[in-house]
């Protein structure tokens, strides 16, 4: 792959979904291109602005609360497996509306309660806190969550 050819694919890509270097740069290695020329091209597409890591931290925030209904702790985490800034991150997990997010956590406990089986409350309580917590949401709200939603039984 030439550079040129390199460059259409990869604005081709970014013009399609919000990415950053980690999603992109082994595409561009597994088509053929020289790391040296893989980096080089990334620069470039950051200067233009095609890669922007605060656009794609909020981007990222936003689709994972949303649609896979993730918590901020797991968010945080893959974001920093894909080597986005931290104050990127910040920034975008500040941005959450804490009431949506809470609504979120509720209505995601609410649906795992439709399918837990336990003998007792006890056990109820810890497997929704697990499931919570395995979902990547803070201890104390998963505590007030689930409380809330097994006082209401």
């Amino acid at each position: 792959m030439t550079p040129d050819e390199a460059y259409r694919y990869a604005t081709g890509r970014c013009a399609r979904a919000e990415l950053c270097r980690a999603d992109l740069r082994p595409k561009l290695l597994a088509r053929g291109l020289a790391p040296a020329d893989a980096d080089a091209l990334l620069d470039r597409l950051e200067r233009e602005r095609y890669l922007d890591e605060r656009r794609y931290a909020a981007a990222y925030v936003h689709d994972k609360l949303t649609y896979d209904r993730w918590g901020r702790l797991k968010v945080r985490q893959a974001l920093r497996l894909k080597g986005v800034a931290a104050e990127a991150v910040d920034e975008a997990l500040a941005a959450v509306d804490e009431a949506d997010y809470r609504a979120g956590l509720d209505a995601l406990m609410a649906a795992k309660r439709r399918t837990v089986k336990a003998p007792d409350a006890y056990t109820l309580r810890l497997k929704l806190l697990r499931f919570a917590a395995g979902r990547g949401f803070e201890a104390h709200l998963a505590a007030d969550a689930a409380d809330r939603l097994l006082d209401a039984e």
